[in-house]
């Protein structure tokens, strides 16, 4: 029987001859006609006859290769080929085949909205028991590569695919699966996987497959996750580390590899907090002991990608501590001198990674660990290397933390003799301004500036700094807030610390007040403006020279003021002194504190009122520049001074040492064998400038305080004589703290009331030059 037209063909549906004649008739140019009579429907019916199951899905494959129409018409009814409960069964491969293309064959098509149906179907026939799966594995993978993959590796249903990935037992489904979860983990896509939960999928399985060709794929997709997106590192900094360190001492030496390789990507990012909080997490999770043995032990490419690892890692503060209070230290030093640089792993320098881990170590170590890394000869080793000139040996990288580790020290050698360090770190930042590479790599701003502001800390440095032009470059090429808060701050607080020893308005190129007032106006960094102010504070305090009208008895000795100038870190410590002075009968500062934000003035006015002034000297102190203006500003006013050595064993150079010069100073040590009598010594010696009040209990020590002046930390517990402490001697103590308190906030009241005060008064000057404008402009209409 000749079946001339689609309705003669849908109605002898499921004959043969309606099958045969179906792709005849059913044709691009009588889509509406086909669609019209309902033909998608009718064969999605005989999906579940088990006769006619092939045909059917034949059937549909040819219309989903014929146009959109019929494609969408398919679309539609996917809620009922789903509903199809047994759908599958009894299937030959032939008809999985046909079914699967006519998926591949949907997914050219551009359907909006996209039906989720799709790959819930081909989640549905993956699961199956069957020989099948790799032919809907490959349908899925083609589903998150077309134009539907953010709607495709969001849906819920991809659940199912996770899941089928960590229980399947067909190897080659589940590597046809991963190896699309690859290639959609780089780019655009990549966040659409995270977010369907990639991650975690892929932890499960590095953390319980015993495939290794699946963990491989795993340690792969992850590798490239980490690298398109950020979130994903944290993912596997709160999720994931125990599964890498599993992987770090696996038995396969590609696992192994690869496990050093998510270390790397993880740790891997700039200055941000976020990537130092990455690497100090590792750090704490033990990673760097077991990338340490990897270095001593292991085969020469896992070396390699520990190397790169490590050094990671070790780019924050709180990693390259951790490698000295663990002793790391000299197992990285041991391993470097066993390394030559010679020797090469597929054309990489291993040495050179090592070579980053000491860098990154010197330049971020704190400074209570300077001393330990020089004892081990590291800023010889970074000399060498930064001399070089050789891009392998990382000259900047061992110019950075050579800074760290020497630049405050006044007349180094390394740097006296040799002015490499300046040159190569002027040249270099030349190179950052133009987005050049330099010795092979491109460096920032806010990586270099930071370094040159701790050069300009040593009084020796400061004229290097000026022959060099280092100064003169900085501010050339500086524009105030062009490249962040960071390169604001450093460049002020670089003119900060050479406004200590030059006319910052004629002894350089340009005009450096000009540009600090500029900074001071303009910059968006709150801590950039305030060293800017500081500067010119400094720079006019500098130009007036030696004080001719200031005089010590301007200041009251009925106030008993006493001014104790120390650095910020050290203030908590420093409270007991001050609480110890004040129960002593002197009204006591402790440092400068002012609720108005304008702490230059607070200075200027604590230092100003007070009768002595008690520098705590240590390092921290001759390294401030706050500690130093504090310091010269009260000698500019004459005030008398009493010098306390806070750090045991420190001796003070360069300004500090020519400041204390002839002059006794007072040791105060912290643990309660030595404070008492330490805090009575300071008594007398403030006496001898400025008497008490009048007499008062002096405090006893507390119960139980740590020792800071001993290397073993031991805790001591105070004598009975910490009781006996009248209740007058507490009336006392307690009157003169109230006093304090009372000063403190009529102090905050008046600078409030001043800043209040100082606003009115430019509101009234705007008003009367509006009225003034306004009387010109009707003098002028009248003569018209």
């Amino acid at each position: 029987m000749e079946l001339a037209r689609v309705e003669d063909v849908l109605n002898e549906l499921p004959s043969d001859d309606a099958w045969h004649a179906l792709p005849q008739r059913v044709r691009h140019d009588n889509t509406r006609e086909a669609l019209a009579l309902g033909v998608i429907p009718k064969i999605v019916h005989y999906l579940a006859d088990e006769e006619q199951q092939g045909n059917a899905v034949r059937a549909l494959l040819h219309l989903a290769r014929i146009n959109r129409d019929y494609v969408t018409a398919i679309n539609n009814e996917l809620d009922d080929i789903v509903a199809t409960v047994d759908i599958g069964e009894g299937w030959t491969p032939e008809t999985h085949l046909l079914f699967s293309r006519t998926l591949e064959a949907m997914k050219s098509h551009a359907l909006a909205p996209y039906n989720d149906k799709v790959l819930e179907v081909a989640v549905k026939l993956l699961r199956r028991e069957d020989d099948e799966q790799r032919t809907y594995a490959r349908v899925i993978g083609e589903l998150m590569r077309c134009q539907w993959y953010s709607s495709v590796l969001r849906s819920p249903h991809l659940a199912g695919v996770f899941d089928y990935l960590l229980h399947s037992t067909d190897r080659q489904a589940q590597a046809i699966l991963m190896r699309a979860f690859t290639s959609m983990s780089m780019g655009e896509p990549a966040p659409y996987l995270f977010e369907g939960g990639a991650a975690d999928m892929l932890i499960e399985i590095m953390s319980t497959c015993d495939h290794l060709p699946l963990v491989m794929d795993a340690y792969d997709t992850a590798r490239n996750l980490t690298i398109a997106v950020h979130a994903c590192k944290d993912h596997f900094i709160e999720h994931g580390m125990d599964a890498i360190l599993s992987g770090l001492e696996h038995h396969s030496t590609e696992i192994r590899q690869r496990a050093c390789g998510l270390i790397r990507n993880i740790g891997a990012g700039d200055s941000s907090s976020d990537a130092r909080v990455r690497r100090e997490r590792m750090a704490e999770k033990g990673v760097i002991g077991v990338l340490l043995d990897i270095l001593e032990q292991d085969v020469d490419d896992v070396k390699l990608s520990a190397g790169y690892a490590a050094w990671n890692i070790t780019a924050c503060p709180a990693s390259a501590n951790y490698v000295i209070e663990n002793n790391f230290f000299p197992r990285i030093l041991a391993i470097y001198n066993s390394v030559d640089f010679d020797k090469r792993i597929y054309g990489d320098s291993l040495k050179g990674k090592l070579v980053g881990m000491l860098c990154c170590i010197s330049a971020h170590a704190d400074r209570k660990h300077v001393q330990f890394l020089c004892d081990f000869g590291l800023p010889e080793i970074l000399h060498d290397l930064m001399v070089s000139k050789n891009p392998e040996r990382q000259p900047i990288n061992a110019m950075l933390g050579l800074a760290n580790l020497i630049g405050t020290i006044e007349n180094h050698p390394l740097l006296q003799g040799d002015t490499s360090l300046f040159g190569i770190l002027i040249e270099c930042l030349e190179h950052a301004r133009a987005g050049q590479q330099f010795h092979g790599a491109v460096y920032t701003e806010e990586l270099l500036l930071p370094s040159l502001a701790k050069l300009s800390i040593s009084d020796s440095n400061k004229q290097l700094l000026k022959d060099t032009g280092c100064v003169d470059v900085t501010c050339k090429g500086y524009r105030v807030g062009a490249k962040g808060a960071l390169v604001d701050e450093c460049t002020a607080k670089l003119l900060l610390n050479m406004s200590f020893a030059f006319n910052l308005e004629a002894d350089f190129d340009m005009d450096l007040v000009a540009l600090l007032e500029d900074i001071r106006s303009r910059s968006p960094s709150k801590e950039a403006r305030t060293l800017a102010e500081h500067a010119l504070f400094q720079h006019h305090q500098r130009l007036a020279g030696p004080s001719q009208g200031a005089d010590k008895a301007e200041t009251k000795t009925e106030d008993r003021h006493v001014l104790i100038c120390c650095p910020a870190e050290w203030r908590p410590r420093l409270a007991r002194l001050a609480e110890y002075l004040q129960t002593s009968g002197f009204l006591c500062h402790l440092g400068i504190a002012d609720s108005s934000g304008d702490t230059l003035n607070a200075m200027a006015r604590a230092v100003e009122s007070a009768a002595v002034v008690v520098m705590c000297v240590c390092a921290e102190f001759k390294e401030s520049a706050s500690c130093r203006s504090e310091s010269e500003y009260a000698q500019h006013l004459r005030r008398d001074v009493v010098f306390v050595r806070v750090e045991e064993g420190y001796e003070p150079d360069g300004w500090l040492h020519t400041l204390m010069a002839g002059r006794e100073c007072c040791d105060l040590h912290f643990d309660n064998d030595h404070f008492a009598a330490d805090a009575d010594a300071i008594v007398n010696a403030v006496s001898a400038h400025c008497p008490p009040a009048k007499e008062a209990a002096k405090p006893a020590p507390d119960a139980t305080t740590t020792s800071n002046s001993n290397t073993t930390n031991t805790t001591t517990t105070t004598s009975a004589s910490a009781h006996d402490h009248t209740a007058s001697d507490a009336s006392v103590a307690a009157l003169t703290d109230l006093l304090l308190k009372l000063q403190t906030g009529m102090e905050t009241g008046f600078t409030s009331l001043q800043s209040t005060l100082k606003t009115l008064d430019g509101r009234v000057a705007a008003l009367e030059t509006d009225v003034a404008d306004l009387k010109r402009m009707a003098t002028e209409n009248s003569t018209k």
